[in-house]
């Protein structure tokens, strides 16, 4: 659904998030699930100016590459995108809003 939607910024977001709230459902660490809660709802009040300045690509890659990585097994890759994708996301958010 995400991937269809990326024309549309408002319904591309809404599926991110829903994304990410079952990547965290999917670890049943219930500490986890709150505080990364908590986390996307701080950012999703600037997300859509993200998205209209960089796309969806980068974000798009990672989701894809990551849920093959749970699909195929392979905790070890899966741990290792979601970190580089953190990394790679956290330095678009962080240039995008702290240098206007």
């Amino acid at each position: 659904k995400m991937l269809d939607s990326r024309e549309d910024i408002q319904k591309f977001s809404d599926y991110y998030f829903e994304f990410h709230e079952i990547i965290a459902q999917i670890t049943g660490n219930s500490i986890f699930i709150r505080c990364f809660g908590v986390i996307l709802t701080f950012l999703k009040k600037d997300f859509d100016a993200v998205v209209e300045k960089v796309g969806v690509g980068k974000g798009s890659y990672y989701h894809r590459e990551i849920l093959n990585a749970i699909r195929n097994h392979e905790p070890q890759m899966a741990k290792a995108l979601m970190a580089e994708h953190l990394q790679v996301t956290s330095t678009i958010y962080f240039d995008t809003n702290c240098n206007e």
